[in-house]
């Protein structure tokens, strides 16, 4: 029997040979394995229902069209692989709020302290040296080394949206990395969300928020330098002031408003 344990950081699921990324189904050692990095390290509080639900350490809030979309397999193979793990005593399950929030048994045994408190000695050296440019990954990694508490962010009349304060941050940076001002970014990061929480209660799925949000966010910065261009161009270059469109970023309201220098 082989013994011992490894590192597995869960940032390995942005890496391009993780099943996630690569179109085919997963196995069910994968569909396992993946499992374990779904589920929560620490007890946390997840809307649910527009309500607030703890879920404890080792639990994951489990969709059936969640896992078929990321597993790529049928509602069938789903259904049965969840029963084969809750035979095999290696979940349980609980239903609360019509949700069903998986339970890994012995999660502890396999993530207890001494396993904890070893990778802590060498986060120092790790943090020293960044795995890569992306810093979407390189906060993940630190974020498990510190064992940092998650909050979810509360946010759309049905409270589907499921992503941290951290992930709101990192989206409305998008739109900050634009000519705008920091009060359009809050704004329009704000009714993407909001968007977001509404297509996702008319009964559509999505395995990864902040990614798809990520997504929804670069296709309306696009939308709306595209509407700016037409603008100017409506103008002619130039707004009957004797200013180009695009020296000020004033609109008639006296409000800051988005601009776009169409020559750049």
């Amino acid at each position: 029997m082989k013994e011992g344990w490894i590192k597995k950081y869960r940032s390995i699921q942005d890496h391009w040979l993780y099943p996630t990324n690569e179109d085919r189904p997963f196995t069910k050692y994968e569909a396992w394995d993946d499992l374990l990095f779904l589920v929560c390290f620490e007890k946390t509080t997840q809307l649910i229902n527009g309500r607030p639900i703890v879920v404890n350490r080792g639990e994951y809030v489990a969709s059936n069209d969640s896992l078929q979309s990321r597993w790529k397999w049928s509602n069938t193979k789903v259904r049965s692989f969840i029963d084969l793990l809750i035979n095999e005593k290696m979940i349980s399950k609980r239903i609360i709020r019509k949700k069903t929030i998986l339970n890994v048994l012995n999660y502890d045994k396999y993530q207890n302290q001494e396993t904890i408190e070893k990778p802590k000695k060498n986060h120092e050296k790790t943090i020293e040296k960044p795995l890569n440019k992306n810093s979407r990954i390189q906060e993940d990694i630190t974020l498990s080394l510190n064992q940092e508490k998650i909050e979810i962010l509360e946010i759309g009349e049905f409270g589907n949206v499921q992503i941290t304060y951290r992930d709101f941050e990192n989206l409305r940076a998008l739109y900050m990395a634009e000519p705008i001002t920091q009060n359009e970014s809050e704004k329009f990061t704000k009714e993407t969300c909001e968007d977001f929480d509404t297509w996702l209660s008319r009964g559509h799925t999505e395995p990864n928020h902040y990614a798809a949000l990520r997504s929804w966010v670069k296709r309306h910065i696009t939308k709306l330098k595209e509407e700016q261009v037409k603008k100017n161009r409506s103008y002619g270059g130039n707004n009957g002031t004797g200013k180009r469109c695009n020296e000020s970023n004033t609109n008639a309201s006296g409000k800051s408003g988005w601009t776009l220098n169409p020559d750049k």
